[in-house]
């Protein structure tokens, strides 16, 4: 997804994402928090960098409390297994046709 042209609102001073209502309910869909976690997590990369990421995995640990904050996931253990098969580069796809 790189060269993605999606909109880099909502970001903090501190260079996180700011999720919405609909990005959360958008997010909420997804079935386990590991899911939710990731999209939420690509989400964010492309907003702030302007493409997705390989790994969404690798990204500060800052980051990650302050998106699973906003979608109420208090165990992000599990983020591991959001690298396990191709889920994330569908979802990177969903990200790219709902937002640019």
């Amino acid at each position: 997804m790189a060269g993605s042209t999606v909109s880099r609102r909502r970001t903090s001073s501190r260079g996180t994402s700011t999720l919405d209502d609909a990005d959360r309910d958008l997010i909420k869909r997804r079935r386990w928090d590991h899911m939710r976690l990731g999209f939420a997590l690509q989400l964010g990369a492309v907003r702030f960098l302007g493409t997705s990421l390989n790994d969404p995995t690798a990204v500060p640990p800052s980051v990650v409390k302050t998106l699973s904050g906003q979608i109420g996931i208090r165990d992000t253990d599990s983020l591991s297994r959001y690298t396990e098969g191709r889920t994330r580069w569908d979802q990177a796809g969903e990200i790219r046709i709902k937002y640019g």
